[in-house]
């Protein structure tokens, strides 16, 4: 998981579009915010404050939780989940990729070979024993 700053300002609405769009981008809860250098953004949570009509239409900032009405225009943090492809290694040196796939080194491994990414998914790599 990591968060990730957008330049644009965008409604809560707006930003739930673009989350669906990415696929891998969330909104992020107020435990993911909290500690980050990110304040004033978009959050998830519904902390039982019920002054506007969507629960979710909540910023953080510094002094708490503060309600917004969800068509304010506020920076974006998300939260992108990174995309794992799992490569398991059998005992004749070929590993099978979770996304379908197979590779075969011919010397050494994924480490060694200075792989990080899956050539076929582009996702990251762990190696599973």
């Amino acid at each position: 998981m990591k968060l990730k700053l957008l330049v644009e300002k965008l409604s809560y609405n707006d930003l739930v579009k673009v989350c669906e769009k990415k696929g891998n981008w969330r909104i992020p809860t107020l435990d993911e915010v909290r500690g980050s250098e990110h304040r004033n953004v978009w959050i998830l949570d519904d902390i039982g404050i019920m002054e506007y009509e969507s629960s979710h239409s909540l910023i953080w900032s510094d002094d708490g939780v503060v309600i917004a009405n969800i068509n304010h225009k506020h920076k974006i943090v998300v939260v992108v989940d990174e995309k794992v492809c799992e490569w398991k290694k059998d005992e004749d040196g070929i590993y099978s990729t979770s996304c379908g796939d197979s590779f075969i080194f011919t010397s050494y491994g994924t480490a060694l070979n200075g792989f990080k990414f899956c050539p076929y998914c582009g996702s990251t790599i762990k190696e599973i024993l």
